[in-house]
């Protein structure tokens, strides 16, 4: 009896592990075969996007680089085809040209020349067309930040672009624009940049004051006489003092004047030497009176 109830239960575990065996097989084929590969898709997914993180981080890196490398227009224009899209390195690469435009036009020498190159100033020629390449870019800024949902970070951008608009208007001689322009800055930083804003603001007034400008008399309407009756203090006024001759600025004393002596200067080798003035020595002061000791009264008895 024993002996068939262990064969009766060997035969049940051996039934038992063969249905799971089965089960197991019928569950890869059905549904355990989509699920690993869900797995397997998810695990894929994670290590690309970490590969794309870091290529997009090495990417940014790279197009910073190429910016801070960059150093005339021409550089700074194949920065914005090749990295224009990339955070604002777009914007500030034009800003950066417009400003290396104006630089040198400040200075009336071109950047792409040496100092001492015969062709190193700025005719009027390249005046325009860098003023109007200049203008190009800080339009450009200008219209790109143009929208209400412009970032509160890339404001003082297109407050630069307003400026450099505003500067060339003012080189080309037009102060209504230049006056529009400023107007314009102050506007659009008034609100989280009111220091940007009061700047526009005084140089906006400034133009007006230059806008007024300041005509010279016509020469027929200047006075005309001697120099004594047109400047009281000329020399011509002074009186004829003796030994002394005062002769206007830039004309030769007549020859045979007297002058009037005056001492070597302080550091003169040939001055004579200062003598020391003994000083008197210090009044004796009497010693001050020794108090007297009234004399001890006798011991009592």
């Amino acid at each position: 009896m024993a002996i068939d109830k262990r064969l009766n239960q060997i035969q049940t575990g051996t039934l038992t592990e063969s249905r799971m065996n089965e089960d197991f097989v019928f569950w890869m084929k059905t549904t355990g075969l989509n699920i690993v590969l869900i797995i397997l898709l998810v695990g894929c997914g994670y290590m690309g996007w970490h590969w794309w993180q870091r290529n997009q981080s090495q990417t940014r890196a790279a197009a910073w680089r190429q910016l801070d490398r960059a150093t005339t227009p021409q550089d700074l224009a194949v920065v914005v085809t090749d990295s224009g899209t990339i955070d604002s390195i777009g914007l500030l690469a034009r800003i950066r040209a417009g400003d290396t435009y104006l630089d040198s036009l400040m200075t009336g020498f071109r950047f792409d020349r040496e100092p001492g190159a015969e062709d190193a100033k700025i005719t009027a020629e390249l005046r325009t067309e860098w003023l109007d390449n200049a203008d190009q870019l800080f339009l450009e800024v200008a219209q790109e930040l143009s929208g209400t949902t412009t970032p509160q970070s890339l404001e003082p951008m297109a407050f630069h672009a307003l400026m450099g608009r505003a500067a060339i208007a003012e080189s080309r001689g037009d102060g209504t624009a230049a006056k529009r322009f400023l107007d314009e800055a102050a506007a659009r930083v008034a609100t989280n940049f009111p220091a940007l804003a009061e700047v526009a603001k005084k140089r906006g007034e400034g133009i007006e004051v230059i806008a007024l400008g300041a005509e010279l008399p016509p020469l027929s309407s200047l006075p005309t006489g001697s120099a004594g009756s047109l400047f009281p203090n000329s020399p011509a006024n002074f009186p004829n003092i003796p030994g002394m001759r005062i002769t206007p600025s830039g004309t030769a004393p007549p020859s045979g004047a007297p002058m009037l002596p005056f001492p070597p200067p302080v550091n003169d080798p040939s001055a004579p030497p200062l003598t020391p003035v003994p000083s008197a020595p210090p009044a004796a002061t009497p010693p001050a009176p020794v108090p007297s000791v009234p004399p001890a009264a006798p011991p009592a008895p």
